[in-house]
């Protein structure tokens, strides 16, 4: 009877620990549902602050790298271009040595001196070019000066270091030219044009001179050796009566566009006229 007696009272306060504990835990229950309504827009708002500063940093990366190939495709460019102009100097160089060899085979008699223009005068009346080749080099008065394609002109000025030429087309100029083709030989005299061609004049009626014939230089009057190219025939004018025709000629080099030059060194003209 005694332990029924001291039994219950221990099933009461059983009873009593286990309903304070179920309290306690609804208790937390709530507290970490409030807490959790709570912190879940921060925590969905830090977790997209930290996707879009990945983002953003990674896209910054991303910029960054194309930057840098740009850069680099850039340079690569560049040093494509530079090497170009390079080579296409080089194969200009190569085909001026080449036309030049080609011009000194074809004419072995002549000794040249070669030299590179250096100035070209301003005026549009007076044509003539600077040479850096002087007195020194061996230049002398009235020497002949050539390209590769023919004729350019003469020295009519110098110095120790330089020349000065005067072409043939300048109006001051007058060279003796004859048809190559002529079996005569129909000669003329050549003369410099404002426009930049030659007039030959003096032309023999009979000479039957037409459009696109050669003219070389003739070798009267000593000023200039016989047979250097010196242009073609563009259009002749035939006056009906008249004794001598006229002819435009374009000359042989390019003389608005001179570069290097070859002097003739071991002809000696008789003339400066």
């Amino acid at each position: 009877m005694s332990a029924r007696r001291m039994l219950w009272p221990l099933l009461i306060l059983l009873l009593i620990v286990s309903s304070i504990y179920l309290q306690q835990n609804r208790a937390m229950l709530t507290i970490r549902s409030t807490a959790g309504d709570f912190l879940s827009p921060l925590q969905a708002a830090a977790s997209g602050l930290t996707g879009f500063s990945k983002g953003f940093f990674g896209s910054f990366r991303a910029t960054q790298s194309l930057q840098q190939e740009n850069e680099d495709l850039r340079q690569m460019v560049d040093e494509l271009r530079r090497k170009n102009v390079e080579l296409w100097q080089t194969i200009a160089q190569q085909q001026k040595v080449t036309e030049e060899r080609g011009f000194q085979q074809a004419n072995p008699q002549w000794n040249y001196l070669s030299a590179r223009v250096i100035a070209w005068d301003p005026s549009n009346l007076v044509r003539t070019v600077a040479v850096n080749k002087g007195r020194s080099d061996g230049v002398a008065m009235g020497m002949v000066v050539v390209s590769s394609s023919g004729l350019v002109g003469k020295v009519v000025e110098m110095s120790d270091r330089w020349s000065r030429v005067l072409l043939v087309n300048d109006p001051r100029s007058s060279v003796n030219g004859m048809l190559q083709r002529s079996a005569d030989g129909s000669k003329g005299m050549l003369q410099g044009r404002p426009d930049g061609l030659l007039r030959m004049k003096y032309l023999q009626a009979e000479s039957g001179v037409q459009k696109g014939d050669v003219v070389v230089t003739s070798g009267l009057g000593g000023g200039f050796p016989p047979g250097l190219f010196v242009g073609w025939i563009l259009e002749v004018s035939y006056s009906d009566g008249q004794m001598f025709h006229e002819a435009l000629v374009r000359p042989a080099s390019n003389l608005f566009d001179l570069s290097d030059l070859m002097i003739l060194t071991n002809f000696a003209p008789l003339s400066l006229d």
